[in-house]
């Protein structure tokens, strides 16, 4: 089976390092920006750059060939624009196939902080107050959509110019300049594409996160469940701030600083919880250490500013835990590795512009694969409950049985046969402990839990029976107990049965104790009989699994149990646990 898992692991891994080198290799070669305009969508991304104001510099005739080129298509080229003020113009020649009936616009994005536009010398847009002085500088909008009047956007040759005042943000990194120019209706169709799949992705998350959060109060309050739930959350919030930033016209530069700030926190937030939500789903050993490790990490690297190192860490984080994890054979590994792969690949892809909103769609996909993986969890402790329940009922019918069978009644008979002779006067509290011992069976067959005083009634009227029954002198003693407690039924009546079936077969008197203590983990209770502490006298065989059945039945995963010879006689200590853990029964 590890050999298949390595197989898995070394193809997914192989798959991923393929993919990236492959996106490496496509990039390596430039991307060509045409300034022939032929339809669709284009971006004007090589321009003629001057610091310096001329004479007629926005007219189509003028000579710009001793200008700088620049490509803003290339982020490290915007350096250059750290200037108080400068001057851009570019060619854009029209084709004869573009349709007349068709209103050309150009859009911009981060002309910051004021600027104007001219088309063939003509001023088409004002964005904010050009000044020569700070004080005087009004900043525009951080994007905007100009349309081309019909007159100017004939077939042929013409010119775009650009005049920049930056005094306000030239202090700050430059964001990438973008320009396009295209049909008005195609800029629309996409602000509404993006808009829908805003709405779309969005509801997504909603649902998965309210459906994470019903999990969480309906199995055992489990963190991974609410991680996730807040996961889904901060994508939402991000979700928002995204198309905010890429999409919302009449968005100041402050705006869109605060957005940009916003979005970056939330990438820490989000992948915090996405990586907690992976080591609690998976059930990492000392989990809380690595949780708060995590957090230390996730604050240094905010405050450092180190995100992208940040999100590599942790998707290749992620990646390892769930990959160790697989080849441990953990539940739901499988799965949520396929999720991260998944969730990077489409992340590779959207970062490389082949696929829009893919961080998101990636995101979708690995939430997609962890719920299938719940599902599939949920559905298995289900069976498992149920199967418990089947056991519980038919190891009850079966102590039932034993205690109701023939040779039973037939000795219990004879001992009340003997004390209506030798000790009438005991013969009626010996009818009365027998019909105890009935009523109580009865009245708690079927409930899956009854308080513990009814149970230490249940075991006080056996123990008398089987004094009687053996002339021997039993006792019960309690500490610690409130009476109110709940537990399964006859869980300790079966471990004092059994104790005096195999630990008393050579003695008359006996002595059993039952001890509550809380603990960190939850509570104990220790069952002590002074019987012969030997071991094989102590294999209970369908009495110890019927403890075990209802332990499992009533308090799933959260249970231990440990039976041992200790000075003096035999104990049991079963655990009761807050939180789950692997169940297990030693002795």
């Amino acid at each position: 089976m590890n050999r298949y898992r390595w197989l898995i692991l070394r193809f997914f891994f192989l798959l991923l390092l393929g993919v990236t080198f492959a996106f490496a290799e496509a990039y390596e070669e430039p991307v060509k920006h045409a300034t022939e305009y032929s339809g669709g969508l284009s971006s004007l991304s090589t321009w003629r750059y001057h610091s310096q104001n001329e004479a007629l510099w926005n007219a189509k005739a003028f000579d710009d060939s001793q200008w700088k080129n620049l490509d803003i298509s290339d982020d490290e080229n915007t350096l250059m624009l750290n200037a108080d003020h400068y001057y851009l113009r570019t060619k854009v020649i029209l084709s004869d196939s573009l349709s007349q009936n068709q209103l050309l616009s150009l859009k911009f994005e981060n002309l910051r902080s004021a600027s104007q536009l001219y088309w063939d010398g003509r001023k088409l847009f004002d964005n904010g107050v050009i000044a020569d002085a700070h004080k005087n500088e009004v900043e525009g909008s951080v994007r905007g959509i100009i349309n081309i009047p019909e007159s100017l956007s004939q077939p042929g040759e013409h010119i775009v110019a650009i005049e920049i005042s930056n005094h306000k943000y030239r202090s700050l990194p430059n964001e990438p300049i973008v320009i396009q120019i295209g049909e008005y209706d195609e800029f629309a169709k996409k602000e509404i594409w993006a808009s829908n799949i805003k709405y779309f992705i969005a509801g997504v998350f909603l649902a998965v996160s309210v459906f994470n959060l019903v999990f969480f109060f309906s199995y055992n309050r489990k963190p991974a469940f609410l991680f996730l739930s807040i996961y889904c959350l901060v994508n939402i919030f991000k979700v928002y701030l995204v198309y905010t930033v890429n999409y919302t016209e009449e968005l100041s530069i402050s705006q869109y600083d605060s957005s940009q700030t916003l979005m970056h926190t939330s990438a820490y937030v989000g992948n915090f919880f996405m990586l907690a939500f992976v080591l609690l789903t998976l059930s990492v050993p000392r989990v809380n250490i690595y949780l708060i490790s995590l957090l230390a990490f996730t604050v240094f690297a905010y405050f450092v500013e180190f995100k992208g190192g940040y999100l590599v860490a942790i998707a290749l984080l992620s990646l390892i835990v769930s990959a160790i994890a697989f080849w441990r054979g953990r539940v739901g590994a499988g799965l949520s590795l396929v999720g991260l792969l998944g969730y990077v690949l489409l992340t590779l892809l959207g970062n490389r512009q082949w696929l829009e909103y893919g961080y998101f769609f990636g995101i979708l996909f690995f939430i997609a694969c962890m719920t299938l993986s719940f599902g599939i969890q949920v559905i298995r402790q289900n069976n498992t409950y149920r199967e418990a329940v089947l056991r519980s009922s038919r190891l009850e019918n079966e102590l039932l049985k034993k205690n109701i069978q023939p040779h039973f009644i037939m000795n219990s008979l004879m001992s009340l046969q003997e004390l209506l002779v030798k000790k009438p006067n005991e013969a009626g509290d010996f009818i009365d402990a027998l019909a105890a011992e009935f009523s109580v069976f009865s009245q708690s067959a079927g409930k899956k839990l009854i308080n513990i005083k009814d149970e230490l009634t249940l075991c006080d009227a056996h123990l008398k029976i089987m004094g009687w029954r053996k002339n021997s002198g039993f006792s019960l003693q309690s500490v610690g107990i409130d009476g109110d407690e709940k537990i399964p039924p006859a869980v300790f009546h079966t471990l004092v049965e059994n104790g005096i079936t195999h630990g008393y077969k050579r003695r008359q008197h006996g002595k059993f104790v039952l001890t509550k203590e809380i603990h960190d983990f939850g509570v104990r209770y220790t069952f002590f009989n002074d019987s012969e502490s030997l071991k094989d006298n102590h294999d209970g065989g369908m009495g110890l699994k019927y403890v075990e059945s209802r332990l499992q039945e009533s308090y799933p995963e959260r249970w231990t149990m440990r039976s041992f010879s200790v000075n003096g006689g035999w104990t049991v200590e079963i655990d009761i646990h807050d939180k789950p853990i692997r169940k297990g029964s030693y002795s």
